[in-house]
């Protein structure tokens, strides 16, 4: 009996493996994503970032029959987010909509972050670019860079160009173009960053670099003067606008990337697979005009592409800071 009894368990351990094996073939057998995806944003709901985000996650939906769901994690400046998707399990069932600039210029202005931007994430595709433009107010007699380094020349210290706030990107910028001009100017910081805009508006100020989506209904209207895009390429919304480089300010470029992380560890097959689900949603003709309409143009990357504009966007901005001595506070 006991022969039989142990005959019996035996068999029925070895059932057991058999059935635990089949399913643990059958689940590596399947193509990522097989369940839901977490697509972390790192903003308040129904902020133009999430918007953004929830566009391309309902195209994503729809054209894999899977789950990906936006989930909303604010706070710190989108760091508190960046730290969850950098702590998730490394199995491409996290990830992160990573705003670049933001993250890579704090790699340089923050003494103690909980995540490395370079180490700490894997990198799936670029989504889409928010371009920056160089405004100015039309009292200013500015209509060029041209122009715009005559008059620095003729009046320094008496141009003055505001800045949403101490560590802002618009601040970057400003350091940026005076590192590369070695012009001087007076530079106006908020500690408000919505009143830089209004000011410029006004006339307090003559001279901002701003988001398109932001600045684009005034240039309309002729309130602001578009003098060039801050990024590495001309606008669609405004194709006749040349880049601060091409207008004569060499190195110049920043580009205000949104992308897809995933934390650092998903394997290589699940990283593509991602990349292409990406990828089509962002090339399908209605994502691309929603997000246009939101003065966002779509533009997808692969894996090293992306690593590379990474490594780039850190040591870019570290210099600026360095040279400008910029710092949180």
């Amino acid at each position: 009996m006991k022969n039989a009894a142990h005959h019996s368990s035996l068999l029925a351990a070895i059932f057991a493996a058999v059935i635990l094996a089949m399913a643990g073939a059958t689940a590596q057998a399947q193509p990522h994503p097989s369940q839901p995806v977490r697509i972390i944003v790192p903003f308040l709901g129904g902020d133009l970032a999430d918007r953004v985000a929830r566009i391309v996650v309902r195209k994503l939906d729809e054209q894999s029959g899977r789950a990906f769901a936006a989930a909303n994690n604010p706070g710190d400046n989108g760091h508190f987010g960046a730290e969850i998707a950098a702590k998730a399990r490394p199995d491409g069932y996290t990830l992160l909509f990573a705003p670049l600039a933001t993250y890579a210029a704090a790699t340089g202005l923050r003494a103690r972050l909980h995540y490395d931007l370079l180490d700490d994430f894997t990198p799936v595709t670029l989504i889409a670019n928010s371009p920056q433009l160089l405004v100015a107010h039309p009292s200013l007699p500015v209509k060029s860079i041209a122009t715009l380094m005559a008059l620095a020349k003729a009046r320094p210290g008496q141009i003055r160009w505001a800045s949403h706030g101490n560590a802002s990107l618009s601040r970057l910028e400003l350091e940026m173009f005076i590192l590369l001009s070695n012009v001087n100017v007076n530079g106006i910081l908020f500690r408000d960053g919505s009143a830089a805009l209004p000011s410029l508006l006004v006339g307090d100020a003559g001279l901002l670099f701003d988001s398109l989506v932001a600045t684009l209904p005034h240039i309309k209207t002729g309130r602001l003067r578009a003098i060039a895009a801050a990024g590495s390429k001309r606008t669609r919304l405004l194709p006749e606008l040349p880049t601060m480089a091409a207008a004569g300010i060499k190195g110049f470029e920043s580009d205000h990337w949104y992308a897809i992380l995933a934390p650092e560890g998903v394997d290589a097959p699940a990283v593509s697979r991602l990349n292409d689900e990406f990828g089509k949603a962002i090339a399908a003709g209605d994502v691309s005009e929603r997000l246009l309409s939101l003065g966002f143009e779509t533009r997808r990357s692969t894996p090293a592409e992306l690593a590379a504009i990474l490594r780039n966007d850190v040591a870019k901005w570290a210099k600026v800071i360095k040279a400008s001595g910029i710092n949180a506070r």
